[in-house]
């Protein structure tokens, strides 16, 4: 029982623990995330002559959050957090197909 209390606060339960290539593709989201979100925020765009919907961007927040979540964040509590499942994957995939759409199609 305490475990249980110490795992769901710490939030160890709750996220994988992964190694190799797969961290490194979780890394890599999270940091452009992170820029991503910097540079629309400080509108770099704008310095850069660029013209984006908000709507946009936010397609591309999606295209690169959703990812993250179904490759860091376990379904189940008793799933091992060595490695993503199959569904995972697809479904990390169709997060980002759904969001570059947005990004692509939004204008028209």
């Amino acid at each position: 029982m305490a475990q249980d209390l110490s795992d769901e606060l710490t939030g160890a339960a709750k996220f994988r623990s992964l190694a190799g290539p797969v961290k490194g593709l979780e890394r890599f989201l999270l940091c452009t995330l992170t820029l991503a979100g910097a540079a629309w925020a400080g509108e770099l765009h704008i310095f850069l002559g660029l013209n984006f919907f908000k709507e946009q961007y936010l397609g591309l927040f999606v295209a690169l959050a959703l990812p993250v979540v179904f490759i860091a964040v376990k379904s189940r509590r008793g799933q091992a957090g060595d490695r993503v499942p199959w569904y995972d994957w697809l479904l990390a995939l169709a997060g980002a197909v759904a969001g570059g759409y947005i990004v692509i199609r939004y204008p028209a």
